[in-house]
């Protein structure tokens, strides 16, 4: 990381709140500077002096609900109800630890630790470098179906993970997705996730634009819930503005006048594919029912039809040749036949055509469990490496940009 990403501490901040300041040591973490802050809290770049190694410790520092000095570090919430607030939001902090924790995947952030000290709290979490895809959509990059596709497929398969367990991520937006450097994307930010059998009060302020309906009433909510705030997230990419916020579509469209969301079928028509298009608009249906119920129902909408290893095999070697510049079969040559259904697993196993050294390859992959869910590896073959070396994520990775100044959060900023 350059050191131009980290920024110093200032004895006093905003809202009469001090950061921690480099060198400063912390249990067994010792912090080297700040990667970034958010409304409830700051990320710090920190190493463990035990294991050696770097993390991106996280602290709870809500901003206008507390205040702290340089000379103690200690965290004194604010009197009345604001002071109530940071007490809820600290409990709900430490409820984000522990949900994290019960995942263990490549797509989510890894949870090291957390423990309280100086009056607040601190969730030790995985350091990657990399940017939010807010970020990247602000710089105009990101933007077309192919990266798109790249990034969405991963994020598919953690969401999965998520749902699986029971849970509902509820906050998904460009800024709680970050893009590694090396390695799939990341969904961060799990403050808002709860059981979706768990119908509450607002546990957190709502992002608009991004949050369905079923988030303002705080009841009904699912994995369709999810669907909306990932679909608002590729329509945001596509159209370059978030859609309408809820409450501005809901009074039309339940006293029977038009949406005001303008379909991504017509705002991108011309430079995305029409199946990308409505499976957008799909996740963006006001009502639940009128959503894919599931990650695996979304994700047939962006192929046609449920995942079979055949399609997947196809759809891979088609991007592997427009990433590779391989030149198409002349017209009226004969067409490779078709893999039988038994001998699909077999096709599965073979590489796509073949690309030049140095370009990337997608390869699909058998899936252990059995389930036809399709998986992919992305392959890279260089001089110096056998053909075998695979990266666990099929995640392209582009070119740097020599105009982009600015630099590289941590995983877990904001």
């Amino acid at each position: 990381m350059h050191d131009s990403t980290l920024s110093a501490a200032r004895p006093g901040g905003h809202d009469e709140i001090a950061l921690l300041p480099a060198g400063h040591c912390l249990h067994r973490y010792r912090i080297e500077g700040v990667l970034g802050r958010g409304g409830f809290g700051v990320t710090y770049l920190a190493t463990d002096t035990r294991l050696k190694r770097r993390v991106a410790l996280k602290e709870y520092l809500p901003a206008g609900l507390a205040t702290r000095t340089a000379s103690d570090y200690r965290l004194r919430p604010a009197p009345g109800e604001r002071g109530a607030r940071c007490r809820a939001g600290m409990a709900r902090f430490i409820t984000e630890a522990r949900t994290l924790a019960r995942f263990c995947h490549p797509g989510i952030v890894q949870v090291y630790n957390v423990f309280k000290a100086n009056d607040t709290a601190y969730i030790a979490m995985q350091y990657r470098r990399g940017r939010s895809l807010e970020d990247l959509l602000l710089a105009g990059r990101h933007r077309d179906e192919q990266a798109l596709l790249a990034m969405l497929w991963p994020l598919l398969e953690s969401l999965e993970r998520v749902h699986g367990a029971g849970y509902v991520h509820r906050d998904i937006k460009p800024g709680n997705i970050y893009v590694c450097q090396r390695g799939g994307p990341l969904l961060l930010d799990f403050g808002c996730a709860r059981p979706a059998s768990q119908d509450e009060e607002r546990i957190c302020e709502l992002s608009p634009g991004y949050a369905p309906y079923e988030q303002y009433r705080a009841c009904g909510q699912g994995p369709w819930t999810d669907i909306y705030g990932l679909g608002a997230t590729l329509y945001e990419a596509v159209t370059g503005s978030a859609p309408p916020d809820v409450l501005t579509r809901g009074p039309a469209i339940l006293n029977g006048r038009d949406d005001p969301l303008v379909p991504a079928a017509r705002l991108g028509r011309g430079r995305y594919s029409r199946r990308f298009l409505k499976a957008i608009d799909a996740a963006l249906g006001f009502r639940p029912e009128e959503r894919p119920q599931s990650i695996a129902e979304w994700r047939s909408l962006f192929v046609g039809h449920a995942l079979g290893w055949p399609d997947w095999r196809g759809w891979l070697a088609r991007l592997n040749r427009a990433r590779s510049g391989a030149v198409r079969r002349p017209a009226g040559a004969p067409a490779a036949p078709k893999a039988p259904p038994s001998a699909a697993n077999e096709a599965a196993r073979r590489p796509p055509e073949a690309a030049p050294p140095g370009a990337a390859v997608w390869i699909p992959r058998a899936d252990p469990s059995g389930n036809g869910r399709a998986r992919a590896t992305l392959m890279r073959e260089l001089p110096s490496q056998r053909r075998n070396a695979t990266q666990p994520w099929p995640w392209p990775q582009a070119a740097a940009d020599p105009t982009d100044q600015s630099g590289e959060l941590a995983a877990a900023a904001g």
